[in-house]
């Protein structure tokens, strides 16, 4: 099984065993108390772990570098014992595994395809994953600014770790540094709103918000728009667009 299209920067693939005790998001147990909630079986939980792990040992073997906001493509292939059970289910816990292998939010999660099919070998799962070549980032040729290095820069500059930009944190200072993030790829890097959005994993109307949000307060805060300037500054080499 290999992963030929869209074109990837990586890929990996990695093959567990299958069961449905194990492989559906509908085996759940209710613990007993007050505080009862539905949560994973132990079961799923346990082949989800599995799975997740295998692929990051794969991916740390390949050399990976995870690019955040950048499509994550999923290829399935199942082999069943029986002629029973849901495919849905099992691809749900399958991208559950997959956003915890990558740290790329199941939002960006593109499924490749799934083949379903019964086999006379027992149950076995084999999953390949791999990240399309992103479109977002551009060379810093005349000016242009890599989006990877904004989100660096923002990061160190704001005090909040990178990851947190693309994450979903809403508190204020996280936020804050998360729109100067959005306002800073605009200004210094040739990428359009959608791609900024994927990016960050936003989507077009909160890149948009978070513009005129920045653009507000550097009107009227001479101290923030001196930050957001130089800043700015910085990351086109000391000089204007």
């Amino acid at each position: 099984m290999r992963l030929e299209t869209p074109a990837l920067s990586w890929n990996v693939e990695t093959t567990v065993p299958f069961s449905w005790r194990a492989w559906s998001k509908n085996r759940m147990w209710l613990p007993r108390g007050r505080s009862a909630r539905k949560r994973l079986s132990p079961q799923a939980q346990g082949a989800r772990d599995e799975l997740q792990l295998r692929l990051q040992e794969r991916m740390r073997q390949a050399g990976v570098r995870v690019e955040p906001g950048v499509p994550i493509w999923v290829l399935i292939r199942v082999g069943r014992p029986d002629m029973r059970g849901d495919p849905v289910n099992c691809v749900d816990l399958v991208c559950d595994a997959v956003q915890a292998a990558t740290g790329v939010d199941d939002r960006w999660t593109k499924l490749l395809g799934l083949d379903w099919e019964v086999s006379s070998e027992g149950g076995w799962l084999e999953v390949c994953v791999g990240q399309a070549i992103s479109s977002v980032s551009v060379p810093i040729v005349e000016g242009v600014v890599e989006l990877r290095a904004v989100m660096s820069a923002v990061a160190a500059e704001f005090g909040v770790p990178e990851e947190a930009l693309t994450g979903r944190g809403q508190l204020q200072r996280l936020a804050r540094a998360r729109h100067a993030g959005m306002w800073l790829a605009r200004e210094c890097c040739e990428a359009t709103l959608e791609e900024i959005g994927r990016m960050f994993h936003r989507d077009f109307s909160t890149v948009h918000y978070a513009l005129e949000r920045v653009r507000s307060a550097m009107k009227h805060d001479a101290g923030y728009r001196s930050r957001m300037e130089g800043l700015r500054a910085r990351l086109l080499g000391g000089g204007g667009r």
